[in-house]
């Protein structure tokens, strides 16, 4: 590798995480693996140990692990997160997971963090079947967890946001269990359009793609893209975060939108300023975070903690409008006068973007 191609590697990798000297960082493998992540901080170091690591298969990677909210309350709903990681590589003790923990736990919710099998290892295909059966076996062995087996949340960051809509689009995956996901809570994801996404993508990407997706053509790639399974059935409500200055993760996230919306599906984006990828993953739970207040919000109204109420410390709510200094956030489409799903609203003013 010449110096100039090794610079514009390193600028990339630099640039794709946004990570400081003591984070997570890439480094490279061989010309035909992956960039790998530094061991992350994980949630054992956050003196938060899991209550439960359960097994959902025979794989070592097919485990996941679960927390009860501090103040349990049986059935609780349960918020199930899905790394991310190039679809290659990543782990579900990710930097970031404790506060996630910590965060929802406060509010009622079980969560739970799975590993599931990636490419090479399997073909990429297995990876949403492994997110199924990680929440059928949540779903089958629910009164002994203290889950309510109809009230779950998806959430995932980049790949794991992919595979998460994936799975919430796509019946052929979770069957009847489909009806169970009342929220989906996408964190900057990309391959929403997969074609397009390898498309759009820089050469040291496409690299990458062609690692994880090597051995799929491009009928199976339209296959694998959740915005080619818009139409009903579809989970019950959707909440579409990115960056608002990647290009590339704001065409990805319009397209899904644009194709739940045809659907009739509930669903909101919201584009963060001032961010990246990575931190719209690991800021999630940290005290002041606007991102986390978006969620929040949105899991009130689909997925509360307890029926009746939002285990907000408010009552039940109306849909309204959440605005946040600094934060963009797309309107909902409800009868309440607001902005059209679409509309970019920034420090209270609605801008209409081009269709």
């Amino acid at each position: 590798m010449n110096r100039l191609a090794f610079i514009s590697l390193a600028l990339f990798s630099i640039a794709i995480t946004g990570l400081q000297p003591a984070s997570p960082a890439f480094a490279q493998n061989g010309p035909d693996s992956p960039p790998s992540i530094a061991e992350p901080q994980s949630s054992r170091r956050l003196n938060l140990p899991p209550e439960q690591e359960l097994r959902y298969g025979p794989d070592k990677r097919q485990i996941m692990d679960l927390w009860r909210p501090r103040e349990e309350r049986r059935p609780a709903p349960v918020i199930v997160f899905v790394h991310g990681g190039w679809w290659t590589q990543g782990d579900k003790d990710e930097y970031g997971i404790g506060q996630k923990v910590e965060a929802f736990s406060r509010l009622g919710y079980v969560f739970v963090s799975i590993n599931y099998r990636m490419v090479p290892d399997v073909a990429l295909e297995d990876e949403p079947r492994d997110v199924s059966s990680a929440i059928r076996y949540l779903r089958q062995h629910a009164r002994e967890l203290g889950i309510d087996p109809e009230r779950f949340a998806l959430m995932g960051h980049s790949a794991g946001a992919q595979l998460s809509a994936l799975v919430s689009t796509d019946p052929r995956y979770l069957g009847s269990d489909l009806s169970a996901i009342k929220a989906v809570i996408l964190l900057d994801g990309a391959g929403y359009d997969l074609p397009l996404q390898i498309e759009d993508a820089t050469p040291l990407e496409q690299r990458m793609y062609r690692v994880s997706f090597k051995a799929l053509d491009l009928a199976a790639l339209v296959h694998l893209s959740p915005a080619a399974h818009g139409a009903r059935p579809n989970a019950a409500a959707f909440l579409v975060i990115h960056d608002a200055a990647r290009k590339n993760a704001v065409s990805q996230a319009m397209i899904l939108v644009r194709a739940l919306r045809q659907a009739g599906t509930p669903v909101e984006q919201a584009p963060i300023e001032h961010s990246d990828h990575v931190l719209l993953d690991t800021n999630v739970g940290r005290a002041g975070d606007p991102e986390t207040k978006i969620i929040a919000d949105f899991l009130s109204r689909y997925c509360p903690p307890a029926a009746g109420s939002d285990g907000f410390g408010r009552p039940s709510v109306q849909p309204v409008r959440t605005v946040e200094r600094g934060t963009r956030i797309i309107g909902r489409e409800s009868g309440d006068g607001g902005p059209a799903l679409g509309a970019k609203i920034s420090g209270g003013a609605a801008i209409r973007p081009e269709r």
